[in-house]
């Protein structure tokens, strides 16, 4: 693929990312047709075909490219430590309760779940591409499994409760607790 049509692909896919969001508020995501993310984008049907495979992909994408950019404030701001970085893991979500809201009202939350271990090499990789958790680690989906099911289920917690607590507040005792353990 050339320059031009890789260009073109990615911004065909952010209008379809933009076009799905936009219609989950007005409609449910079990509702929500191939056709009308295609007429809301204002592009082909052949063309979200070309790009996705369903309109789950598109959620796929869009939390990968969520999760990428974490990994870049991650990178940015220097956390090596899980207990550091966790506030900013909060922070970042905080940033983005408007779609953590619309899949709430979906009744999607557990889509953050669904490809934990993806979105945990996204972390990893973005510190060191050669990181000894992922190297020929059978002890992976046990790690992925314990650090990001831990700060994923409480994010969903923390979106139940419709973001009212306050991080530092929660995430303060589940440290305490940890320490003295």
């Amino acid at each position: 693929m050339n320059r031009t049509n890789g260009k073109i692909a990615e911004k065909s896919k952010e209008k379809f990312i933009a076009a799905l969001l936009s219609l989950m508020k007005t409609f449910t995501y079990r509702d929500i047709t191939i056709t009308q993310i295609a007429q809301e984008a204002m592009l082909s049907r052949r063309t979200f075909y070309r790009l996705f495979e369903t309109k789950d992909s598109i959620l796929e994408q869009y939390l990968l490219q969520l999760f990428g950019q974490l990994a870049a404030m991650y990178q940015q701001n220097g956390k090596k430590d899980y207990w550091d970085a966790a506030p900013l893991f909060f922070s970042f979500w905080k940033s983005q309760e408007q779609f953590l809201m619309l899949l709430k009202d979906n009744h999607m939350l557990y889509t953050l779940l669904e490809h934990q271990d993806e979105y945990y090499k996204v972390l990893l990789l973005s510190k060191d591409n050669s990181h000894p958790v992922i190297v020929n680690n059978p002890h992976l989906p046990y790690m992925t499994a314990y650090s990001m099911g831990g700060l994923i289920n409480t994010l969903i917690q923390w979106v139940e409760n419709d973001m009212k607590d306050e991080p530092s507040d929660f995430l303060t005792y589940i440290h305490s607790i940890y320490k003295n353990a």
